[in-house]
Formats: C-alpha cells, structure tokens, sequence
C-alpha cells in the first residue's frame, strides 16, 4: 500500500516538495465467519501488526480457532479465519 504523497517535485534548493512515498506492506480483509462478526468495522487494508478479534453473534454457537488474527504483511494473516459452530450442549437425564 501506498503511504506518502504520489508525486513529489524536486525544488531548486535540491530538496523534493514533498515526503516520499513509501510501499508498506499489507493485509486486505479476510472476511467473517458465518454467524460471526469482529469487533473493528472491516477495511480494505490492514497494515503489518494490526488485528482483528472475532466473536459469534448467533445464540447457542461458540467460536472454533483462535479470536484474534494478526496482519503479518503480503496478504497473509496470523492464523486461519475462525468459524462459528453450534454449541454441544449436554442434557441432564
């Protein structure tokens, strides 16, 4: 992702007008899980090191895999999208 101005001019005093831009790594939304949610509205874009924490929103369904995921760069995140699965409740006899 493109961080910084877009273009830059270079000035008489051999200085450029502007910052220049930098390419920062990135991660793009990997989605929700069905019944499920995050905690953050999603974005596009993700930069290295920031997370996301997922949660069931459905009644009776409880979170399989781990609730936070970590932007690690290049699209890749820290671990698989976790799911929402039903409950396994036990009935007393």
């Amino acid at each position: 992702m493109l961080t910084g101005s877009d273009f830059s001019i270079c000035q008489r005093s051999g200085r450029w007008s502007r910052l220049q831009a930098k390419c920062q790594p990135f991660c793009r939304f990997p989605g929700r899980p069905e019944n499920g949610n995050s905690t953050t509205e999603p974005r596009e874009y993700y930069l290295v090191g920031e997370k996301i924490v997922y949660y069931c929103t459905t009644f009776g369904y409880k979170l399989s895999g781990e609730n936070v995921l970590e932007c690690l760069g290049g699209s890749q995140w820290s671990r698989p999208l976790p799911s929402c699965k039903p409950s396994k409740n036990k009935k007393n006899s």
